[in-house]
């Protein structure tokens, strides 16, 4: 016959877990209430950059360097781009389909801040981080497989989704990314598909009163 410490001990370790878990789900709940539940580009921006960098995790660092080349639409800093476009460049991914046999060649940091520069500014009071999500490169396969691919296994991508309600103008119509490769305390952006949606919106956007 089993010993009654015997018994005991499942149910006390059950007993432990349940507290663990509790205690897990409480410390996740109070990080979130941390956070603006609707925090503009520019404000996570700050928020992020404000942090030292070496208290920024993986994600945070990724969304910060995405960040930074998305703000930079309308308005393209080429000091500012420079600092975040990867040295070898940055490489233009599709949007949909496969890779191409030959892909284009990278586009310098100078060549994406004329593309930006070009682009019309949308209103970012309207674009919120929670239309944002940092992705390994596995969880990306399921949205862009292409990219996912192109990919180094420690890669992240920032896929920047559509913002609910209203379309924003001069914005993204679909979703798109940006891949971030860190390497040491060196955070870059080096590909990608979100200039190619932002093109894409810029030359179908419908001036405000004419949307079927």
């Amino acid at each position: 016959m089993a010993s009654a410490k015997a018994w005991r001990e499942p149910r006390r370790r059950l007993a432990l877990l349940t507290v663990a878990f509790f205690c897990a789900s409480g410390a996740g709940q109070s990080l979130e209430s941390t956070q603006p539940a609707r925090e503009t580009f520019a404000a996570a921006r700050q928020r992020l950059a404000r942090l030292k960098p070496r208290d920024r995790s993986p994600q945070q660092r990724a969304l910060l360097a995405a960040l930074d080349l998305a703000l930079a639409v309308g308005q393209a800093d080429p000091k500012s781009v420079g600092a975040v476009i990867d040295v070898v460049g940055y490489q233009a991914l599709p949007l949909e389909g496969e890779l191409p046999d030959r892909p284009g060649k990278p586009m310098s940091a100078a060549s994406v801040a004329r593309e930006l520069d070009l682009l019309p500014r949308p209103d970012f009071d309207r674009l919120t981080v929670d239309r944002v999500e940092v992705l390994s490169r596995q969880e990306l396969r399921i949205i862009f497989p292409a990219v996912a691919t192109w990919m180094l296994p420690d890669d992240l991508a920032v896929v920047f989704r559509v913002p609910l309600g209203p379309p924003v103008a001069n914005w993204i119509a679909r979703e798109a990314c940006l891949v971030v490769r860190l390497r040491g305390e060196r955070t870059t952006v080096l590909g990608g598909n979100l200039i190619e949606a932002l093109t894409q919106a810029s030359e179908s956007t419908v001036p405000p009163g004419e949307e079927k």
